[in-house]
């Protein structure tokens, strides 16, 4: 097994979506779409399992 490091990467990419988000409801315009859980579990579900 390798080990891939992605620093803070993930922890900034959510906070930039985040960020998207808020100035969307701040401007009263539609947010991005968000994954419906049961797809975000089983992404999470097959990359665990890769």
């Amino acid at each position: 097994m390798r080990r891939v490091s992605t620093g803070s990467l993930p922890y900034r990419a959510a906070l930039h979506a985040a960020l998207d988000v808020a100035a969307a409801v701040r401007d009263g315009s539609t947010p991005p779409p968000g994954l419906p859980y049961p797809e975000l579990q089983a992404a999470l579900v097959d990359q665990a399992t890769d």
